[in-house]
């Protein structure tokens, strides 16, 4: 038992040191292999949790007060993530006159919280993961009285979000990973947790390679059947995850490099799955393909991700 035991840490140590590449590389599998991604769909709930428990462990929990303590920067991230992003996004489509499916479902994305994993995504590249755990909990507390408000003016959608509903999953969601978090600290004990980083890196790519295969579920029939649209609305989230990021970076840059790389990161990977809950039944197919194409910049970019933001905050003197 302890060989295999040591085997398996190994194992996840090893996807750990390689993550962004494993991520890249497994969001195809879903694609390729659909009864894999429609297998992965039960562990979708179980895997984000897993994906907080371990993204709080390797989060110093004095860094994150500390955040919690700047309220200005915490204040205009949130707003800019909730509002700024999806003006941004409306207004070229207003000036081209553009509209239908995918503009709206654009604007539906950008007026969306950040994903949960930028978190942890957040650590993999050496960003302040702890700005982006408390801009994310506040924006994703606050984006059910937001989001619907923007869909209803400005594309006529209405969205059945429950504020208090969302607020209580979000508080069980992260409390109880936080609870997690703290046990296995007190198990492992400070020593150990620090020598495990690599090992938690690892369980969290696999936590985020099953929510890539569950939400694939169904993308590779809509490609078939539709591979025009299809093509259109891919090539329309790349430029969507990486327009936000770059503008997002440029607009916090009087912040610092860190936490303006920090802000691009969220700008760019936002959480549309809530938006597709929040529809329910509404919700038709085009949607929840849009949904799993959306996640395949979140996934690919990281890798040029990571070695650009390494040289930028090498150029400012920070380490990552």
């Amino acid at each position: 038992m302890q060989r295999w035991h040591a085997r398996a840490e190994h194992w996840l140590e090893g996807i750990g040191r390689q993550a962004t590449r494993c991520l890249a590389a497994g969001i195809f599998l879903g694609v390729l292999v659909p009864p894999l991604a429609a297998g992965a769909r039960p562990l979708l709930t179980p895997a984000i949790f897993a994906l907080m428990v371990v993204t709080v462990l390797r989060l110093d929990p004095g860094a994150v007060g500390a955040s919690l303590r700047r309220p200005l920067p915490l204040a205009l991230a949130v707003l800019w993530l909730l509002v700024g992003t999806p003006l941004l996004v409306l207004a070229p489509a207003a000036v081209l006159g553009g509209g239908g499916f995918l503009v709206d479902h654009a604007v539906l994305v950008a007026a969306s919280a950040p994903v949960i994993s930028v978190v942890a995504y957040a650590v993999l590249l050496g960003l302040d993961a702890a700005f982006a755990l408390a801009a994310g909990v506040v924006a994703t507390a606050l984006v059910p009285f937001t989001l619907p408000v923007l869909a209803g003016l400005v594309l006529g959608v209405e969205l059945p979000l429950d504020p208090a509903g969302l607020l209580a999953r979000l508080v069980l969601l992260i409390g109880g990973a936080a609870g997690v978090a703290v046990l296995l600290r007190r198990w492992w004990g400070p020593a150990t947790s620090a020598r495990r980083g690599a090992l938690v890196d690892g369980v969290a790519v696999v936590a985020m390679l099953t929510f890539g295969l569950a939400v694939m579920d169904g993308v590779t029939a809509a490609a078939l059947d539709r591979p025009a649209l299809t093509a259109r609305a891919l090539a329309l989230v790349f430029a969507l995850a990486i327009g936000l990021n770059l503008v997002g970076t440029l607009v916090f840059a009087p912040f610092g490099r860190r936490l303006a790389l920090t802000v691009g990161l969220m700008s760019g990977f936002k959480n549309f799955g809530l938006v597709v809950a929040a529809m329910g039944p509404a919700a038709d197919d085009l949607t929840v393909v849009f949904l799993g194409l959306v996640q395949f910049p979140i996934y690919l970019l990281p890798v040029a991700l990571r070695r650009l933001a390494r040289r930028r905050l090498a150029r400012e003197g920070e380490t990552p």
